[in-house]
């Protein structure tokens, strides 16, 4: 099924937005009535009745309405995010949603410097065709979920290298195991950023507790 968006003007949006914006529905009334909500945080409005208005507002988080709305079974879910452009067209871009019950036991794991040797090395080597994982960790991996948990991936790396990060997490073999299928969570801040934080500041700790919060 597909999972259709508006995409706000370029000038709404900060760097720290992510390609997986969703869209927040709110009933507002009138700007006599309420505050008026600046032009650039409005993506569209559609007059309902006389005395409302539905505008739509950027959010990160989707409302349980939304999740309900989309029948999730349990497990790995698939959705795409579509946009329309003047230039470019309908374009896509395909996710995985995870539901997993209240229950469910979760293990997390970083990537580099856990899965791989190092931090720098490990998103360098792979690309050139290098394997810089340590030894083993396909099996840890492995045996941890034999014994009924849940592997989430968090990385400091920024979403523009999400394909990048899921190939490799994918392709990932040592013998006869690959390392199990998991949501893979990544910073929404771009390239350079996510580059310098976790290469030159050594802080990717600042983004992996706000996101686990």
């Amino acid at each position: 099924f597909f999972l259709r968006i508006r995409r706000p003007p370029r000038s709404t949006q900060s760097r720290s937005s992510a390609a997986s914006d969703v869209y927040k529905r709110q009933l507002l009334f009138p700007p006599e009535s309420r505050r008026k909500l600046s032009e650039e945080s409005i993506v569209s409005a559609t007059t309902t009745k006389s005395s409302e208005m539905i505008r739509y507002r950027k959010s990160l988080k989707p409302t349980s309405d939304m999740l309900k709305s989309l029948n999730l079974k349990f497990g790995s879910n698939e959705v795409t995010f579509t946009v329309k452009s003047d230039i470019r067209g309908e374009q896509s871009v395909n996710a995985n949603i995870y539901l997993w019950k209240p229950n469910t036991k979760i293990v997390i794991s970083d990537i580099d410097g856990t899965i791989t040797k190092s931090d720098v090395l490990g998103q360098i080597m792979p690309i050139v065709g290098k394997d810089w994982s340590h030894k083993g960790v396909t099996s840890l991996f492995t045996n941890i979920a034999k014994n009924g948990y849940q592997i989430l991936y968090l990385t400091a790396r920024a979403i523009g290298q999400s394909t990048q990060t899921k190939n490799f997490l994918k392709t990932l073999s040592q013998g006869k195991n690959v390392l199990p299928p998991g949501p893979l969570i990544l910073s929404p801040d771009r390239l350079l950023h996510s580059f310098k934080r976790e290469v030159i500041y050594r802080k990717p700790y600042i983004f992996k507790i706000a996101a686990l919060k």
